[in-house]
């Protein structure tokens, strides 16, 4: 019997506490001139801003930052983001915050790569060319794990709906992993962080697309983030600990997503984020319950590895997530057939879970959340 351990992951984590002033001279190797991509707020409360401009001007590298990145970023405000970069003459892009600053630092980086583009949606659309802007990463929240994954989640600003891009050219060339930055977010936003990393560790490990080496990954997260998921479901505040649990949790979830990607609750939870305006974490873990009723259907024979990894017998885990997770929509039959066309087609996501998962099982499911 074969062992798969197929993988690709071409960027550098540095990890610790301190580790963007300690290694400031990774900077210099990329180039003289950044442009910091960035929200209003995020990347000033943790201090991992001060810290990275700190660094850039020990190095004596010149930057410009772009602020005005929002929750789900939108591909006007990257495609935006990249003319002032290119005006300024940047040679990187160095995106600080949470899933939203990173993933539109990695579009950023798409579109001055591919200087043809001269729509935001040719994201989507046309051809990529070599990278030529590398992309440096200083995460400040502990769930998306876009530190390590080859995508970028993006708004489309043609019509508000959720999508992703992938490809080597959405790799950050260096990561940077502190966990004490993220001691400025709010309880709901750790919260919603921490089932993000919880959905992606429980995708992938069930994802017909998964080795033996995302399942290890996976495994690695699940045991670090559940039993922080339940410290947070009886009410205790994440001490130091707890964050750097949460950190790397969502780390090994992300290098597990890259090797197999999400299944279906991540393509529903794109409608929950976009019409009903909930965070994504909570969006996705709204159909955990489902997804892992389909696993132990289909799969059986993972699932006590599963659980074992958890720590919580099934349904204490079900109990947990459902708490944490908090979302009662009423979505009507006639808006289910309006979100009906979105689940048609060829949708990886839907391919690679338990079971295999089609359009009437998408709104079946989500008739009842």
């Amino acid at each position: 019997m074969s062992i798969d351990v197929s993988s690709y992951m071409p960027t550098k984590i540095i990890c610790g506490r301190g580790c963007v002033k300690q290694n400031a001279k990774v900077f210099k190797t990329l180039g003289n001139r950044a442009v910091i991509v960035t929200g209003a707020l995020s990347a000033v409360r943790s201090g991992a801003l001060d810290d990275a401009v700190a660094a850039l001007s020990e190095c004596g590298i010149e930057y410009v930052i772009y602020d005005k990145i929002t929750e789900n970023p939108y591909t006007s405000s990257c495609f935006e983001c990249a003319g002032l970069a290119r005006t300024f003459g940047a040679e990187f892009v160095l995106g600080i915050g949470g899933g939203s600053p990173m993933d539109a630092a990695k579009a950023v980086s798409v579109y001055l790569n591919n200087p043809e583009f001269v729509s935001p949606s040719d994201i989507f659309e046309k051809p990529r060319g070599e990278v030529r802007y590398p992309v440096v990463l200083i995460g400040v929240s502990a769930g998306t794990g876009s530190e390590v994954t080859a995508v970028s989640v993006l708004t489309d600003s043609r019509d508000g709906r959720k999508k992703s891009v992938r490809g080597d050219d959405c790799c950050a060339a260096v990561s940077f992993c502190d966990f004490g930055y993220t001691r400025s977010l709010p309880r709901g936003f750790t919260v919603s962080t921490a089932l993000d990393a919880f959905a992606h560790a429980t995708e992938s490990f069930f994802a017909s697309t998964s080795n033996r080496l995302s399942e290890l990954y996976a495994r690695e997260a699940l045991s670090l983030v559940v039993p922080e998921m339940d410290k947070l479901n009886k009410g205790e505040d994440p001490d130091d600990a707890a964050r750097e649990n949460l950190y790397m949790a969502s780390i090994f979830a992300g290098l597990a997503i890259n090797i197999t990607g999400t299944c279906f609750p991540h393509t529903l939870g794109y409608t929950l984020t976009e019409i009903y305006h909930i965070p994504h974490g909570r969006a996705c873990t709204a159909f955990a319950g489902a997804f892992l009723e389909r696993a132990w259907e289909f799969l059986p024979e993972k699932t006590g590895a599963y659980l074992a990894a958890c720590g919580t017998p099934k349904a204490e885990l079900i109990k947990m997530i459902d708490v944490l997770t908090d979302v009662r929509i009423e979505a009507s039959d006639e808006d289910i057939k309006k979100y009906y066309p979105r689940w048609e087609g060829k949708i990886n996501s839907f391919l690679h879970s338990p079971g295999g998962f089609t359009a009437d099982d998408a709104a079946a499911v989500f008739a009842v959340i």
